[in-house]
C-alpha cells in the first residue's frame, strides 16, 4: 500500500559575498561524475539570493528574513572601518534601533557574550 507524504521542497538561502543571481535552480545530478540520460535519484534545489537589495518581494513578506539581510549587510559595512567583533556588536545595536530582529536580538544579545555567538561569516 502506498502511503502518501507531503511534497518536499528544498530551498537554499544564499547570502555570500560573490555575485549570484536572485534565483537559480540547482540539480544534484549536475554534480555526478558520470552523465546519463536518466538517474535513479534527482534532487532540485531552489536557491534564493537574500543579500540586501536582492529578492525585495520575498524580503517584504518576511520581516525576519529582511532583518537578517539587514544585519549581515550592516556587519559587512562596519567591517570596512572596525574590527569584526566591534562590527558585529555595532550592527546588532543598529538593527535593534531600526526595529530589525528586535525580539530575537534583545533575547540573545549580550555585550558580555563572546562575539563568536554572533559571527555571521
Amino acid at each position: 500500500m502506498l502511503v502518501e507524504i507531503p511534497t518536499p521542497e528544498f530551498i537554499v538561502l544564499y547570502n555570500g559575498k560573490e555575485e549570484y543571481p536572485d534565483f537559480k535552480e540547482l540539480k544534484l545530478s549536475d554534480a555526478f561524475k558520470s552523465k546519463k540520460e536518466r538517474y535513479s535519484l534527482e534532487l532540485t534545489v531552489q536557491v534564493y539570493n537574500i543579500n540586501k537589495g536582492r529578492n525585495a518581494e520575498m524580503a517584504s513578506r518576511s520581516p525576519a528574513l529582511n532583518g537578517y539581510s539587514e544585519l549581515v549587510d550592516e556587519v559587512e559595512q562596519n567591517c570596512k572601518s572596525m574590527s569584526r567583533e566591534d562590527a558585529i556588536k555595532a550592527a546588532i545595536k543598529t538593527c535593534i534601533s531600526r526595529g530589525n530582529l528586535v525580539y530575537f536580538l534583545e533575547r540573545h544579545y549580550s555585550e558580555s557574550a563572546p562575539v563568536s555567538a554572533y559571527n555571521t561569516a
